[in-house]
């Protein structure tokens, strides 16, 4: 007879498996408008504690083929190349490599063609608690970026 902690461990790689298997399987049709629209469950579900983050997560990747975690409000929303679907991606990766002297990617520019650097980079500016100040003094008074709340959890 299987222990208790058996079978949760079994349904627990169950239901991962199958969020990587849909992820895998998402439409990548939606407009910019649906890409810009937030996930959310409804009420019932937060004060009932059902959310399931495995089905909010497939839910949220059905959006875009691309999903990007954030904790900033940008306005207007940035651009994202993927240089590997571009038709001339590697052109430039090149010159953007010269341009800005970072080799790698994500290679991130904000309010001109300085790079500003990549995600560890930014994620060091985040942890400083200085990255807000700096991508609205970066962006002057074309780019507008605002911290989103994080939700409660209790």
């Amino acid at each position: 007879m299987k222990e208790e902690s058996e079978i949760i461990e079994n349904t627990q790689e169950e239901k991962i498996e199958q969020t990587i298997e849909n992820i895998k399987n998402v439409d990548d049709g939606k407009t910019n408008d649906q890409l810009s629209k937030p996930v959310t469950v409804n009420n019932d579900e937060i004060l009932n504690k059902n959310f399931d983050p495995a089905k909010e997560l497939i839910e949220i990747r059905s959006l875009s083929p691309m999903t990007i975690f954030n904790n900033y409000q940008i306005t207007p929303q940035p651009s994202i190349v993927e240089l590997d679907k571009h038709s001339h991606g590697a052109e430039l990766q090149e010159y953007l490599s010269e341009l800005t002297g970072r080799h790698t990617v994500p290679n991130i520019l904000v309010g001109s063609t300085e790079s500003r650097g990549g995600a560890d980079d930014f994620i060091k500016l985040h942890e400083q608690g200085i990255l807000l100040d700096l991508l609205n003094q970066w962006g002057e008074k074309d780019l507008d970026v605002k911290k989103v709340e994080t939700p409660s959890n209790s």
